[in-house]
């Protein structure tokens, strides 16, 4: 049975390591083993804000390259500023909804939404290559998070089955590039993409696309993830285990449902020797 326990002094980034939520695979020799082991990827494996501090100067970063794309193709749009107050307006309208499961949100849609609301219509070529430059700007600044590489390969080593469950409004090719150049790739078994498969993290149903897609169920799996929403509510609703990485993001509270707290990623294979011992 996965209960919660007593917290123990830990190695250093590692806290709360009794796991909560489900029961990972009974060996019949007393042994647990958890065989599926999912990831968050924009803030947990791969750190999308590169050189700025946040989500909103993040996006702004991407419609900056929308806005040179329209002036350089004939198109007048509003001053920059303007420009990326009202598109990310619109985006922070549109991420609610798809996370409650109202909508689904797609990049293209956003950008054809957000210029029509100030006037503004691109052809559906101009509209990809908008697209392509707001991904392309974003991304060249992204970083893995340390750690990352190593702790993929090692769990992928030990046998076990890695999936990719991302909220995102990108093209799944361009995510896909990204964990290419970062060398995560070849360690997932499987990709599953919010906007691509139109349901969004907290819904179960997300987690439970990428568990088949593994051969994987809930009581073997464990997530992980550094957003403790859509991340560790997720998970617990879906009845997999979490391990809440702590990034400073959110307050040290925020994931006090995680079976596991850890503020690196190299701590990981700590919480699951712990919880298999």
């Amino acid at each position: 049975m996965c209960a919660r326990g007593v917290t123990k002094p830990r190695p250093r980034g590692l806290q709360a390591v009794s796991p909560g939520g489900a029961a990972a695979l009974d060996l019949g020799d007393g042994l647990m083993r958890y065989n599926t082991i999912l990831f968050d990827l924009g803030g947990t494996l791969i750190d999308y804000r590169g050189p700025v501090s946040d989500w909103p100067s993040m996006e702004r970063l991407g419609l900056a390259a929308v806005h040179r794309l329209l002036n350089g193709n004939g198109h007048a749009p509003p001053s920059l500023d303007e420009f990326q107050d009202t598109c990310f307006a619109n985006l922070k309208v549109g991420w609610q909804a798809a996370i409650r499961g109202e909508r689904n949100l797609i990049l293209a849609d956003l950008l054809a939404e957000s210029l029509r609301l100030q006037g503004l219509h691109c052809d559906p070529n101009l509209l990809q290559q908008a697209v392509e430059g707001y991904t392309t700007a974003i991304s060249v600044g992204a970083r893995v998070r340390p750690g990352a590489v190593e702790l993929l390969r090692g769990l992928a080593q030990e046998g076990r089955r890695l999936g990719l469950i991302s909220n995102t409004m990108w093209p799944p090719q361009a995510h896909i590039a990204d964990l290419e150049r970062f060398g995560l790739r070849s360690c997932f078994a499987t990709l599953v993409f919010s906007a691509e498969r139109r349901v969004w993290k907290p819904d179960p149903r997300i987690f439970t696309l990428a568990l088949e897609a593994l051969g994987g169920t809930a009581r073997d799996a464990v997530y992980v993830g550094d957003n403790p929403y859509d991340d560790v509510d997720g998970a617990r609703r879906a009845g997999i285990c979490s391990i809440w990485l702590r990034t400073g993001e959110y307050p040290p509270e925020s994931g006090a449902a995680a079976g596991a707290t850890v503020d690196r990623l190299g701590a990981i294979r700590e919480v699951l020797a712990e919880w298999e011992g």
